[in-house]
């Protein structure tokens, strides 16, 4: 019997250490639990909710940590990239900034029509994920218009004069339209292929 209680003994001190090994490694130093091996990555989010052409501030906003694949791909990681600067428009708290809604002065984008090229005019169109290519588009970008109904390129090398988000796509920030540089024939063009179908875009690459 006497053996009996010493092997248990036994058993339960080997148990209590593996027990603790295993608790080690699925939990954090405060003793919360781990869920799974998520990479993070910070960015920069508001407060609170900030109107448009703000100059913003620490106050204004503060960095956290969130998965990956939770990243805008414009989103803002370093704060001087953020602090010092204008929002075009309204941000809402906790939604990441992002560089497309961002501006050096207060103005923002309304001065647009004293920076178009002779003979341009502005367009804006309306674009879902797909078209915006998933949000990696921004402002400064050249990009192909394509029309899968004629089979052919309409429009290339356009350049992106601003991207507009809507408030209804949260965080994410996932662009709701595009503001594009084009001749007036062009922007004729465009709106006709618009109104017989969807368009597709392709991003050009940036030149060095």
């Amino acid at each position: 019997m006497k053996k009996t209680y010493i092997f248990a003994g036994l058993a339960a001190v080997v148990f209590g250490i593996l027990l603790a090994v295993f608790l080690s490694g699925v939990s954090n130093s405060d003793g919360s639990i781990k869920v799974g091996r998520t990479k993070t990555t910070k960015v920069y989010v508001a407060k609170k909710d900030i109107n448009p052409h703000t100059k913003l501030t620490e106050a204004d906003v503060e960095a956290i940590d969130i998965p990956e694949d939770a990243k805008h791909p414009a989103a803002k990681t370093n704060k001087s990239n953020v602090v010092g600067h204008y929002n075009t428009d309204k941000i809402y708290e906790g939604e990441q900034i992002i560089s497309n809604r961002l501006s050096d002065s207060a103005t923002g984008g309304s001065q647009l029509s004293s920076t178009l090229d002779e003979e341009m005019a502005a367009m804006t169109i309306p674009v879902d994920e797909k078209q915006a290519v998933g949000g990696f588009i921004t402002e400064g970008d050249t990009i192909d218009i394509l029309s899968p109904t004629e089979g052919e390129v309409i429009e290339e090398g356009v350049k992106v004069l601003r991207v507009g988000t809507a408030a209804s796509s949260g965080e994410n920030g996932l662009p709701s339209s595009l503001t594009l540089a084009l001749t007036k024939d062009a922007c004729l063009n465009l709106s006709r292929v618009m109104k017989s179908g969807k368009i597709d875009i392709i991003l050009n690459k940036k030149d060095e």
